[in-house]
């Protein structure tokens, strides 16, 4: 099983910004030097952090699940519009960019072995840079592997995906060391 640890996503507002006057008007938690480009803003202290660009794009990160990126979504464009006068709901959907994801084994694992086992064009193996084995199955994911057994899962962009890519690696794995 694997636990999401961070979910990315984000989306655009659809109309350029005035973060200064907007983040003065409003009950936002935030980090913002006056004259930049952007500002990192919080809704709550214990909710995941939003990037928020001059251009109206945005990065929602830092997230539990992808429910969690949703809700973040909401309220953060409902408070917008209560800052603004700008129509929010005709402006592009939000997106899951990527997940991150951890898992365990079960048991520890000879990366040596592995790394001799898998596709030499999607594994990279260097113990003396990095105690890990990078596994890249697709494009989009990236599986680290330790050999205590703790996996990481970086890129899918559903629950469904992540815990697929963790299966995958499992049986491979299950099958290598035989």
């Amino acid at each position: 099983m694997v636990q999401v640890v961070n979910a990315v996503g984000g989306g655009e507002l659809g109309v350029e910004l005035q973060l200064d006057k907007l983040l003065a008007d409003s009950s936002f938690e935030y980090s913002y030097e006056s004259g930049d480009s952007m500002a990192y803003v919080t809704i709550s202290g214990d909710l995941p952090t939003v990037t928020l660009f001059q251009s109206g794009k945005y990065s929602i990160a830092g997230g539990n699940s992808v429910s969690q990126l949703f809700e973040v979504d909401g309220m953060f464009r409902d408070k917008v519009s209560e800052i603004t006068d700008f129509s929010l709901e005709s402006t592009p959907e939000f997106e899951i960019r990527y997940l991150v994801g951890i898992g365990e084994l079960g048991n520890e694992v000879d990366l040596s072995i592995i790394f001799k086992e898998l596709p030499s064009d999607k594994v990279e193996y260097e113990p003396e840079q990095f105690p890990g084995l990078f596994y890249r199955p697709s494009k989009e994911t990236t599986i680290t592997v330790f050999s205590t057994g703790k996996v990481s899962v970086n890129g899918p962009r559903s629950e469904e995906a992540l815990q697929k890519e963790f299966t995958r690696l499992k049986d491979k794995l299950d099958n290598i060391q035989r």
